[in-house]
């Protein structure tokens, strides 16, 4: 699901046990954008003045599609948010996740925190709605794989990766299997990350 007209989130929100101060609302707009591949425009809402915010969070830099509501709000800035915005393009939305999203740490934090592949990383007991779950993993990252440019010295590994994943898909390889795989695969991801 994505709205139409554009999306509207605090960047303060607590969600996940995420401080105020940790302005997490930032990191929900990167899912949206790399995870979803949300196009709307999507904006921000702070208490915190814009010039504040921009300097930590730099994808702020393009209000064409991130508007900026300031907080407290009167119903007709609210109403007004996106009359200038646009939706993201595809390559705008590449270069936007690229740059401003962390690639590398959202494709191992999917690996390791996807609503199924969470489960094969921990070499845990699948539940009853692993096959659901492990689809909608699976899809998207092939969705996060498509925009995202694997590091050259990981890329071999994780297509080997992608297709065991889809034996896994296709009941020709067991799921317990594939755990020490995804381990390997996310320590040399997070050495890099580290390098970087």
């Amino acid at each position: 699901f994505m709205p139409k007209t554009g999306a509207l989130i605090l960047a303060e929100v607590t969600a996940e046990n995420h401080l105020r101060s940790d302005f997490y609302g930032f990191e929900l707009l990167c899912r949206l954008r790399a995870e979803y591949r949300w196009t709307c425009p999507v904006g921000i809402a702070s208490f915190m003045p814009p010039v504040y915010l921009s300097s930590r969070f730099p994808i702020l830099d393009y209000p064409q599609h991130h508007p900026f509501l300031q907080l407290p709000a009167t119903p007709a800035s609210v109403e007004n948010l996106f009359s200038e915005t646009e939706p993201v393009g595809k390559a705008r939305l590449n270069e936007i996740v690229m740059f401003y999203c962390d690639p590398l740490g959202r494709l191992i934090h999917l690996l390791t925190h996807g609503r199924a592949f969470h489960v094969l990383y921990k070499n845990k007991r699948p539940d009853r709605d692993f096959s659901v779950k492990f689809a909608s993993d699976l899809e998207q990252l092939k969705r996060y794989l498509d925009v995202l440019p694997v590091p050259e010295s990981m890329s071999e590994k994780v297509r080997q990766l992608l297709k065991i994943l889809h034996r896994v898909a296709e009941k020709q390889h067991s799921e317990f299997d594939v755990s020490k795989k995804m381990a390997d695969i996310v320590g040399q991801l997070a050495a890099l990350k580290k390098g970087v």
